[in-house]
């Protein structure tokens, strides 16, 4: 799956606020942040939050374009889940209490193996960005039916911009540096995840490290799989 690139102290008084349930069933209150917060104000609100957002993610060079959706699941105890699809696939990557997790289906059936744990959400990605770059407000956009409040930057090479919903769910997050366009445009999100959004949907087995392992993530047309892949 594609990796997500770049990323974001002073005070500002809150609006408002809301509650929302996090993957433990506690509710938190959230605040919704003014317009004008600093980008730094919205990266802290980011380790509270518990969310779900579906992007369209662009990806282009001097070729065509390349297009695809994937949902992201974030919790405030670190847990993440990505949803996607390849080569009429469905994939889901986990990363759950540090340890990763890769998990396809074809058809009805689901084989879930052990991966790496290195995968980044968005939101991962704006903190990084944040810790290395100044990003000064750059006005507002309609995105995912609500205002986004957005932060932008243009270096030498490069121009980046990044979006958050009022609660400070990231909700665009673009990087264009001549022909290369790397974009991730939120469609729709919500506030709050289930712990059961975070359950595997199989048992785990083997490693798609493994040599044997990788032959079952690119095996097209299989009903049923076990430790040594398909099974005719």
């Amino acid at each position: 799956m594609a990796r997500i690139l770049l990323g974001m102290l002073l005070l500002t008084l809150i609006a408002c606020s809301q509650g929302v349930t996090n993957s433990e069933g506690e509710t938190v209150r959230v605040e919704r942040l003014p317009a004008d917060a600093p980008v730094e104000q919205r990266v802290a609100q980011l380790e509270k939050l518990s969310y779900r957002v579906t992007y369209e993610m662009t990806m282009q060079s001097d070729e065509e374009p390349v297009m695809l959706e994937v949902t992201q699941y974030v919790d405030s105890a670190g847990n993440m889940r990505q949803d996607g699809e390849m080569r009429g696939e469905r994939v889901r990557q986990y990363v759950l209490d540090g340890k990763g997790y890769a998990c396809l289906s074809s058809g009805s059936r689901w084989a879930c193996s052990s991966a790496s744990a290195d995968m980044q959400d968005v939101g991962s990605a704006v903190r990084q960005a944040s810790q290395q770059y100044q990003l000064p407000p750059a006005g507002a956009r309609d995105l995912a039916g609500t205002e986004a409040a957005c932060y932008a930057l243009t270096t030498g090479i490069a121009e980046v911009e990044y979006c958050f919903s009022p609660e400070g769910v990231p909700l665009l997050v673009s990087t264009a540096a001549g022909s290369f366009l790397m974009e991730m445009r939120a469609t729709s999100y919500s506030l709050g995840v289930r712990p059961e959004d975070f359950e595997l949907p199989a048992q785990p087995s083997g490693s798609f490290e493994d040599e044997e392992s990788v032959s079952v993530s690119v095996e097209p047309n299989c009903d049923d799989w076990d430790a040594d892949g398909c099974v005719d």
